[in-house]
């Protein structure tokens, strides 16, 4: 079965249960999973793929789609999440599910989230960098913020980066057929690496290797990196914070909701940030 969470007529979850516990006086515990979880259902046979991001994510609702019956079908919703050459290249020669392929081919290269959206009687499935937009809520010290934490996370801090790209079939001298992989040699004054001149000052040389299996010319390979790395060089921060929702102490004003950038003001902890609302206790 299907089960539905609303509040106020908005609906805050839609998902099946995956274990249930009874205790002595048949109280039940269930414990749910969203409906993104029906993507675990179906099982994408090995393939190969060239051409753009709303391609290969429709290709695999497709294949998904017709693997299960009607009401866990997708449909391609919204696709902001962009590469930069409008071409991807993914291959494998695994079986795997629908969703660990989404999140390996997409979401772990380029970024952003997949969301499902129910609307019109319709499932659809997002692929989107956010929700599309700022709390109207700031969560502000001596205000509605109880408790604080910070976190920093300096395990995938890097300060130069190696790029290789695809594997491209080449004749050897001897007649032979060979591989030769794309680097940025050609277009780097002979260099097949970047790196950051400030964050290696300030950290350290930290080197790391990324492949865009689907790049097949250096300059390209090029832009990619750099965009890469200019992401990479900074620490992780992630906060943790207990905060009064002040939309349930009679305030006139929106909800905090997942997915939605939300500016966190407090003067003793020296910040006044917006931050992507990523996960949510209630």
């Amino acid at each position: 079965s299907e089960l539905y969470v609303y509040e106020n007529g908005v609906e805050l979850f839609r998902g099946r249960s995956v274990t249930s516990q009874e205790d002595f006086y048949r109280t039940n515990k269930v414990t749910c999973e969203s409906d993104l979880a029906y993507l675990c259902d179906s099982i994408m046979r090995p393939y190969d793929f060239q051409g753009g991001i709303t391609d290969f994510l429709k290709r695999v609702l497709d294949n998904h789609n017709s693997q299960v019956e009607e009401k866990k079908r997708f449909h391609i919703g919204r696709v902001n999440v962009v590469d930069s050459n409008n071409y991807i290249h993914r291959s494998s020669i695994y079986y795997s599910n629908s969703l660990d392929c989404l999140r390996e081919k997409l979401v772990n290269t380029h970024g952003g989230y997949l969301r499902t959206r129910f609307e019109g009687g319709v499932r659809h499935l997002d692929y989107v960098t956010d929700a599309g937009g700022v709390n109207g809520q700031t969560i502000r010290y001596a205000v509605n913020l109880a408790d604080y934490e910070k976190n920093r996370d300096a395990t995938t801090l890097f300060t130069a980066l190696i790029p290789t790209g695809a594997d491209l079939e080449i004749t050897l001298p001897d007649g032979n057929l060979g591989t030769e992989t794309v680097t940025i040699s050609s277009v780097n004054g002979g260099k097949d690496y970047i790196y950051d001149k400030d964050a290696v000052s300030r950290y350290g040389w930290i080197f790391r290797q990324v492949k865009w299996e689907d790049v097949t010319i250096p300059a390209n390979l090029l832009t990619k990196a750099r965009a890469y790395l200019a992401k990479s060089i900074y620490m992780t921060d992630v906060l943790r914070l207990t905060a009064v929702d002040l939309a349930d102490m009679g305030v006139s004003i929106d909800r905090l909701k997942t997915g939605f950038w939300t500016r966190v003001k407090s003067k003793p902890h020296g910040i006044d940030v917006l931050y992507l609302l990523e996960e949510r206790t209630r």
